[in-house]
């Protein structure tokens, strides 16, 4: 444990220190060691003033929340896919959305599916059968998409809609949606952005859209008693809770999952039983 810091006065003027500096201090101080940073910054906070132990722990600005531990594999519900999303597998894009009465059949039309297709029940695995006419499925999965529900969510993947298929808010909320969730995942770039809008609104703190290429561990992503600190609270609960998990999109993406419920069906994603469908313009032929 890093020796607690006392006020330091090189000049003869007494520096007292701040929580930043506390958090500065113990991430250089156990800088390779195998220990959960996160614990370790809780501990010292602890040490310096239980209050502001107490606020770290909870991730936001009330130090008086409590939350229970996860109890549960960290993977299992969204966090599964945040490794391969980074290489843009399965699609780029990771869309939700909540409502009343969602159809996940009218989202993926909305976007441009195809209506042919959509009432055959064509599944990701008829998509994978098409690569034999002629056609290599990298090509078909960026004119394709895959849908469905999860938990409240229905979801929709794909790598890029057709221009003439934008659904804007109008459209959505006649069918019900009141919230909407987007990841986006651009490799190349190295850009990862999470938005989320609730009855038509972005619910953010004017800072634009947020690229999780930011999150490091032990520091709020969120302005703290914001719009979003909300997801603070979520995260610092999932570096808590899980210390073995070292990658900090698995992290984020478990918080995701705990304070908005989002979730992806692991065995139908990968088993190519998730319901899917071209974009109407590319089965029929036009671009």
């Amino acid at each position: 444990m890093p020796t607690v810091l006392t006020p330091w006065t090189p000049t003869g003027s007494c520096k007292y220190l701040t929580q930043k500096d506390v958090l500065e201090h113990v991430r250089s101080s156990t800088l390779g060691l195998a220990t959960n940073l996160v614990t370790e910054q809780a501990e010292m906070m602890d040490r310096i003033d239980p209050a502001w132990g107490r606020r770290f722990r909870s991730g936001g600005m009330d130090a008086t929340q409590t939350s229970q531990p996860c109890g549960r594999d960290p993977l299992e519900r969204l966090a599964w896919i945040a490794d391969t999303w980074r290489d843009q597998d399965p699609y780029t894009h990771l869309a939700f959305f909540r409502g009343k009465d969602v159809s996940a059949e009218q989202i993926a039309l909305l976007h441009g599916a195809d209506p042919e297709q959509i009432a055959a029940g064509m599944r990701l695995s008829d998509l994978r059968g098409l690569e034999g006419s002629g056609r290599d499925y990298s090509e078909i999965a960026w004119e394709s998409c895959c849908f469905g529900q999860a938990g409240d969510w229905v979801f929709l993947m794909y790598h890029e809609t057709p221009p003439a298929f934008r659904a804007d808010h109008g459209a959505l909320s006649r069918l019900g949606v009141t919230e909407t969730v987007g990841l986006n995942a651009t490799s190349a770039k190295a850009i990862y952005s999470f938005h989320y809008t609730r009855d038509g609104r972005s619910v953010d703190d004017g800072g634009g859209t947020l690229e999780l290429i930011w999150y490091e561990e032990g520091r709020a992503p969120y302005y703290r008693g914001g719009r979003l600190d909300f997801l603070n609270q979520a995260i610092r609960r999932a570096e808590l809770d899980h210390p073995e998990l070292i990658d900090t999109f698995d992290l984020y993406f478990h918080a995701l999952d705990d304070a908005l419920g989002l979730q992806l069906p692991q065995q139908d994603i990968q088993d190519s039983t998730v319901r899917a469908a071209l974009w109407a313009r590319s089965n029929s032929g036009r671009r």
